[in-house]
């Protein structure tokens, strides 16, 4: 893991203001299989208190197929492992063509959430967290 990257992408590209004592406790995964999506994510956990999970897609259809079940998952996870947030990112190399994909997945969603964050980053900012896995 490239501690410094990853640090740097939570507190850069995210935004998160968590106090500098939490990121003594990072860890993060590649391209995991979880029970709840078809694409693997990848995840990152700070301090016991964030939960990210990292989608890597140009993909619309798989936006809109996988984005609803990461943030129900990732929002179940986070209640049931304890952590204060949970941040759904998706990284693209080109936001024009999921665009209509992430805002329809966020006008289906009737429930809000204020420990939850929806983020759409580019590629070039999440490599330098992870070597990401293969585009589908």
């Amino acid at each position: 893991m490239n501690r410094p990257g990853v640090i740097d992408f939570v507190k850069g590209a995210l935004g998160c203001t968590c106090p500098d004592e939490v990121f003594n406790h990072v860890t993060s995964r590649t391209n995991e299989s979880v029970r709840y999506c078809q694409s693997g994510i990848s995840k990152i956990e700070v301090g016991e208190r964030l939960l990210i999970h990292l989608l890597l897609t140009d993909d619309p259809a798989v936006v809109e197929r996988d984005l609803p079940l990461i943030l129900r998952g990732g929002m179940e996870e986070r209640d049931r492992r304890g952590f204060n947030r949970f941040r759904a990112v998706v990284c693209t190399g080109n936001r024009e063509a999921i665009a209509s994909a992430i805002n329809k997945v966020c006008e289906n969603r009737v429930d809000e959430d204020e420990r939850v964050h929806l983020h759409v980053v580019s590629r070039e900012s999440a490599r330098a967290v992870y070597e990401p896995p293969a585009v589908d």
